[in-house]
């Protein structure tokens, strides 16, 4: 082989290769994203979601596995962050919508949804430029899944080493669940806004609507009991289904002792004395004394009594030297003030 027929074929290799390359290690135009993914998550579609970070300048690694061209079928702790940096910077789109303010680097519906929109117009526009062609990807089909290095980077978990092999399986359902004390009526919960769960026993409550695993929840109360009335406060209400850190919701229940009757009224019972003399002591109702001074010609006693209740004046002690009656002594109090009671003192001859 001459030097002309040399440099043509070892250039046609590189060209070759090239476009195998990137055959193989291009995300799939096609693929769209269809399950939440999470820490520990398995299958093809975390490579898909590496290679798709990877592109977008969110590197799951600069060297080894889940770096440009070896990414792996494994959500890592550098999958996580990538995810996390990625959900941080189209934080408009994303988090403010759901009223976060940090990536949480659980790939769920709000960031899938995000990014299989980005893939269907990145699509069109690809199909519209005539002069460009999109490079597929060839996605392997496997039976089972290598856990890479990266499943061991992080210090507080209890991860399989590269080495071990993960069967793929198919992802679980979870059922929100809690507990309930204190409750004396009917209490009504709903999550994240949508099931509503009516409650009338303490014990356990779960909701029927399945979610899966990344999925968010957030239960709050709908309706607080009214028969008797109560307050219930929610426990451990908000976070995200993890099988390994999901704790039961916890709802607790107490009278609510706060006053919803208003104070009643009342009305003062009193009058007018005449030809007093001295000092004399007036009761009320057989209890309420009041004491009358020399020269006092008007009397009210200080305790009052409500609309329908019936009061009694009468004359306790007599004063020295006079002897004192009284008119209009009782009655019954109808939502005035009485003041039409009358003590006469007549001197003794």
């Amino acid at each position: 082989m001459n030097v002309k027929n040399k440099v043509v074929f070892f250039g046609a290799l590189f060209f070759l290769s090239f476009f195998i390359s990137n055959e193989v290690y291009a995300f799939d135009q096609n693929f769209l994203f269809e399950r939440n993914l999470a820490f520990g998550s398995p299958g093809e579609d975390v490579r898909m979601l590496q290679k798709y970070l990877n592109e977008q300048g969110f590197n799951i690694s600069t060297s080894g596995p889940g770096s440009i061209g070896q990414e792996t079928t494994y959500f890592g702790l550098g999958t996580k962050n990538a995810l996390k940096l990625f959900q941080n910077t189209f934080k408009a789109e994303i988090l403010t919508p759901a009223g976060l303010s940090q990536g949480s680097g659980v790939f769920s519906i709000r960031t899938r949804d995000f990014v299989n929109q980005k893939i269907t117009e990145s699509k069109s526009i690809a199909l519209v430029d005539s002069n460009e062609s999109s490079a597929q990807a060839v996605v392997p089909q496997t039976s089972k899944t290598e856990i890479p290095n990266e499943a061991i980077t992080d210090s507080n978990t209890n991860n399989p080493t590269s080495d071990t092999p993960v069967m793929q399986k198919e992802q679980p359902k979870f059922y929100l669940a809690g507990e309930v004390t204190g409750l004396m009526g009917t209490l009504i919960v709903h999550n994240n806004g949508r099931e509503l769960l009516s409650i009338t026993k303490n014990g356990s409550f779960s909701f029927k609507d399945p979610l899966a695993f990344g999925d968010s929840y957030k239960v709050q109360i709908s309706a607080q009991p009214m028969a008797p009335r109560q307050n219930c406060t929610i426990s451990n209400g908000q976070g995200f289904i993890f099988k390994d850190t999901l704790e039961k919701v916890s709802i607790n229940c107490v009278n609510d002792t706060r006053s919803r009757t208003r104070t009643a009224q009342t009305y003062t019972i009193g009058g007018t004395i005449s030809g007093l003399g001295n000092g004399m002591v007036l009761q009320l109702n057989g209890a309420n004394n009041l004491s009358i001074t020399t020269g006092q010609t008007v009397f009210s006693f200080s305790s009052g009594l409500t609309t329908g209740s019936a009061y009694s004046v009468t004359v306790l002690t007599q004063p020295l030297n006079d002897t004192c009656s009284v008119i209009n002594s009782s009655g019954t109090v109808t939502n005035s003030n009485i003041t039409n009671v009358a003590v006469v003192c007549i001197g003794n001859a």
